[in-house]
């Protein structure tokens, strides 16, 4: 009967969670049954445990009762109408979020009754993730590239223990893979989060969006929202632009980079799917601090205000037009994107997760002018107007800013937490993509900017100048 209960907390907690994306959650999932595990001997003396209220209706099966000292994890409640009769059934319409996967190997135990289209969904989440196409790599000799140089480099990266967290170091020049290395060969195909990245990409998605004629980034963000259901309503919010929410110029008052919490309170909010928080109606109905277009103020959650408004001129969401307008054309099938559990918005702002490879694809893809094999999935004048500096950040030490693209040191970078970065060096027909580790909550484990940006210096951009061997 344990067990049982054992299979009901599960597949709750998963239905809390998307386990690929949130790790804390998976993590406390995880310590829960293994209290569960370690204390199915004896029931003598066994009470619900303080803190653990049951919705009214609610009923276990016959003689069961709590292991001693077993805790829900912090945040989880049971919801209303969920019952337990013998036999474990879950209720009616229940469904699995959206990319959950059940832990390698688990079975679920006799009498355990799922509803109707749950178990055709175990079955299909079960599957190995579709594999994004590869790409084919050639000899660095062949695009005249010194391949000494890259082992020399190499070499300084396992000899210096800053490096350890460095992941990934790919190289494409005129269009064409020609080095890669990996710290651990195991995470060649293996998305992992790029943070900010998502920021750039998001852009691309919206310049698609204007290419095929659902938007223009000089619509009013107002446009797309029912103004009766916003608060703090004035003529400067009806003036911020699509445009704005890329170059973080909206005018709301928010204050990110000087209090990280404003960020973290609203993130941990939509992380339960109990909530009623709409991220996209809070951010739109925060008070104005300035003028739209004016002030650059550093804000993650415009990406999830972006999703809003590319579903309502579309009716897709970043990742339903992903797949169908950029992803997809560029073979890239391996990729996580998260979503608010609460309204349903993706964080355009944070939530991709990417492999090597495909991060390079999309570096290409710029390089190339928007274009591959012919197709020309994004215009060159969006690349042109998204990679011009709206924002001069020069005095803070940091890349100027245009539409979510960074411009530094003759590149168009894609940057995110850590040091996850796609350059691209137009001039020099040159695209470098880092990938740094990340434990396992998602967090970057070692910021590592200026030694990223010295391997770039003194070896890959030497290896085009030396002589090829």
């Amino acid at each position: 009967m344990l067990k049982r209960i054992f299979v009901f907390l599960l597949v709750f907690t998963l239905f809390q969670a998307n386990t690929i994306t949130y790790a804390n959650n998976m993590q406390d999932m995880l310590d829960m049954l293994n209290q569960l595990q370690e204390m199915t001997n004896s029931s003598e003396g066994r009470t619900l445990p303080e803190g653990i209220t049951l919705p009214e209706g609610f009923s276990l099966p016959e003689g069961f009762e709590f292991p001693e000292g077993f805790s829900m994890p912090e945040g989880m409640t049971l919801p209303e109408g969920f019952s337990m009769p013998e036999g474990v059934t879950l209720p009616e319409g229940f469904d699995m979020p959206e990319g959950v996967m059940l832990p390698e190997g688990f079975d679920m135990p006799e009498g355990v009754m799922l509803p109707e289209g749950v178990e055709q969904f175990l079955n299909k989440t079960n599957k190995e993730p579709l594999d994004s196409t590869p790409l084919t790599q050639v000899d660095p000799k062949i695009v005249g590239i010194n391949a000494e140089m890259l082992k020399n480099m190499e070499t300084y990266i396992s000899n210096n223990p800053k490096y350890a967290n460095l992941d990934a170091v790919l190289i494409a020049k005129d269009g064409k893979f020609c080095y890669s290395y990996y710290a651990s060969p195991k995470n060649k195909m293996k998305p992992s989060p790029v943070y900010s990245v998502t920021k750039s990409v998001t852009s691309m998605l919206i310049g698609i969006a204007e290419d095929e004629g659902f938007l223009s980034t000089e619509d009013p963000v107002v446009k797309y929202f029912d103004t009766t259901t916003l608060d703090n309503m004035t003529e400067d919010k009806k003036n911020i632009l699509v445009k704005h929410l890329m170059t973080m110029q909206s005018g709301l008052t928010w204050g990110e980079e000087e209090d990280m919490s404003v960020f973290i309170d609203l993130y941990t909010q939509s992380l339960n799917p109990f909530e009623k928080v709409n991220i996209p109606q809070t951010m739109m109905s925060l008070p104005m601090k300035t003028v739209p277009g004016t002030l650059f103020d550093y804000n993650t959650m415009h990406g999830n205000v972006l999703d809003h408004v590319l579903y309502e001129a579309s009716s897709m969401h970043l990742k339903e037009f992903a797949d169908q307008y950029l992803f997809g054309p560029l073979g890239i099938h391996a990729y996580n994107f998260e979503k608010s559990n609460s309204d349903g918005s993706y964080f355009g702002g944070k939530g991709l997760a990417l492999t090597g490879e495909d991060m390079l694809k999309i570096g290409i893809l710029i390089d190339n002018g928007g274009k591959i094999d012919d197709q020309q999935i994004i215009s060159q004048s969006y690349l042109d107007k998204a990679s011009k500096a709206v924002v001069s950040r020069s005095n803070s030490g940091t890349p100027n800013y245009g539409y979510s693209f960074n411009t530094d040191e003759g590149a168009i970078r894609f940057a995110g937490s850590g040091g996850q970065r796609i350059d691209i060096y137009d001039s020099k027909d040159l695209v470098v993509v880092y990938k740094v580790k990340t434990d396992l909550y998602g967090a970057s484990t070692e910021t590592m900017e200026a030694d990223i940006s010295y391997l770039t210096t003194q070896f890959i951009m030497k290896s085009l100048n030396e002589d090829v061997q």
